[in-house]
């Protein structure tokens, strides 16, 4: 057989490319294609928050809930009390205070007694029961 003919059975027997036009992306080096594998077992963790993850998230919303509750009570307490602690010292101040206007009255009015003792004492000495601040004081005829 001669070269000529070899080649062209060579070409028959070959099946033939398809040859397109190429990139240089092409010829990167690329991952390759995933091959089918069996289905991944799931984790530990995972199943463990797909179950439990619900009744975590209800018990501390549950707990949430239940402490400010509690703190909203107690401050309402905390404010109570201190109302009441209040109102108890204005009543007792009011007190102490209405107790030394009294002394300071029961004072007043025996100074006021001595000095009307004093007084009564001079009028009589001075106007000894008759006479012209006598005859004024009965309504009768004016000193000026």
């Amino acid at each position: 057989m001669n070269a000529v003919r070899a080649r062209q059975l060579l070409r028959l027997s070959t099946p033939r490319r398809n040859f397109t036009q190429t990139t240089r992306r092409s010829l990167d080096i690329e991952p390759p294609a995933p091959q089918p594998q069996e289905p991944k077992r799931p984790s530990k963790v995972g199943a463990f928050y797909k179950t439990f993850s619900a009744p975590l998230l209800k018990c501390f919303l549950g707990a949430l809930f239940t402490y400010q509750l509690a703190y909203f009570a107690w401050m309402k307490l905390e404010t109570i009390e201190t109302a009441h602690d209040k109102n108890t010292e204005i009543n007792e101040l009011r007190e102490e205070l209405a107790g030394a206007i009294n002394n300071k009255r029961r004072e007043a009015e025996g100074v006021v007694d001595k000095i009307g003792d004093k007084v009564g004492e001079a009028k009589d000495k001075v106007v000894g029961g008759a006479g012209v601040a006598g005859t004024a004081k009965k309504g009768g005829w004016w000193p000026w």
